[in-house]
């Protein structure tokens, strides 16, 4: 009977690993990080002109993609438009302007080109997407329903259109009148047709944050930052948790990560379960929400460059409480993962530097130094290649 009752507990335990390992492959690094200048090497720069003609001003890089040999697009980081720029720096064309206008947009947040090179900027303020054709000559204006009415990210891929966002709205909702979902009902992907039209959506909330109904959790952008590769689509979400999802393109759940790290801070959920919420309304004050939002780490953004996945990280969180971290220095850190026969596996971790990526080609990585001051009314942009 007690030899039964034994091989019953091993059995128990047996499955309910089995379970953990099934529900998250889980990833740990070896404590043998890289200095930034061990992993990335420099090759040139661009100096972009802070004041130009016109009264344009250029603040910040948010990101860029490269044109063509002498042309690059950059979205300011203030979101107030779109620039073409030369390899000297200088701004040749604004895409954009604020306004409500044809053409004319609040915001900027992202931009994405088509298979035909027609470039589409995302405005989250008015939620609209405008589209310019490859001359970058405006064409025509999109609207987004107010299913989802924060937008963050906008990418391309085979005739669809996806969104990182939060649908926490139903279909009959309006400007004036919202009919939230339940926070389980959240999806924070959004795949559209061509004419803009929701097909789809996927990426659900983690179960952890039910208690609180997304309220604490995801109360910065609600970003997911997500990125395609090939046949997969890699996601992650700003909950407090360092987790990767891999979707294949039907959005079928293909593979969940959960990755240890020690500059990673988690969201502390004892804090978390003294959140006290009524009505979708939290009832606790600044103070107490602004402590535990800024304790833990906020993923930026994740890029790919050969066969490896660049995941930016930003510590701490709370740069909306700056009166919570004023011991904290503004920096970035980013994880490299190798992706080979379908699976990420650790290759870097903690880089610490206080330059952002801003934009991938196949063989470069585009940097600006974010938190500097910029050097005599320029913004450099460093290109780099990757030290395999």
């Amino acid at each position: 009977m007690v030899k039964k009752y034994f091989l019953l507990i091993i059995i128990s335990l047996l499955f309910a690993s089995c379970s953990r390992d099934k529900d998250y492959t889980v990833l740990t690094f070896s404590d043998k990080n890289k200095k930034f200048d061990d992993v990335f090497r420099i090759e040139s720069t661009i100096k972009v002109k802070t004041k130009n003609v016109d009264s344009i001003k250029i603040f910040s890089i948010l990101k860029l993609q490269k044109i063509n040999s002498n042309k690059y697009l950059i979205l300011d980081a203030l979101g107030r438009s779109t620039y073409l720029i030369d390899t000297l720096g200088v701004v040749t064309k604004r895409i954009s302007k604020p306004g409500q206008g044809p053409g004319e947009l609040d915001f900027v947040r992202d931009f994405t080109f088509d298979d035909s090179r027609n470039l589409y900027l995302l405005d989250p303020i008015q939620g609209k997407i405008a589209m310019y054709d490859s001359s970058f000559k405006f064409v025509k204006n999109f609207h987004l329903s107010y299913e989802h009415r924060m937008t963050d990210a906008i990418r391309y891929y085979n005739g669809y259109f996806l969104i990182g966002s939060r649908k926490n709205l139903s279909k009959n909702s309006t400007s004036t009148n919202f009919s939230f979902l339940k926070f389980s009902q959240n999806t924070f992907i959004m795949i559209y047709d061509k004419n803009f039209k929701l097909i789809n959506s996927f990426l659900n909330p983690a179960k952890e944050m039910l208690e609180t109904e997304g309220v604490l959790a995801l109360s910065r952008e609600n970003f997911s930052p997500f990125i395609m590769l090939n046949t997969r689509i890699f996601t992650m979400m700003e909950d407090g948790f360092y987790r990767i999802s891999e979707f294949d393109l039907n959005y079928n759940i293909v593979k969940k990560y959960e990755v240890e790290n020690n500059k990673f801070k988690k969201i502390d959920l004892n804090r978390v379960k003294t959140i006290k919420i009524i009505n979708n309304k939290l009832i606790n004050s600044t103070e107490d929400i602004g402590q535990i939002v800024a304790s833990y780490t906020s993923p930026v953004s994740m890029h790919n460059i050969h066969d490896l996945l660049i995941v930016t990280m930003q510590e701490p969180f709370g740069n909306y409480y700056p009166q919570f971290n004023k011991d904290n220095e503004k920096k970035y850190y980013y994880d490299i993962f190798k992706i080979a026969d379908d699976e990420l596996k650790p290759r870097f971790s903690n880089i610490e530097t206080e330059n952002r990526i801003v934009g991938v080609t196949l063989n470069k990585i585009y940097f600006v130094d974010d938190f500097g001051m910029h050097n005599d009314g320029y913004i450099l942009i460093k290109k780099m290649k990757i030290l395999k």
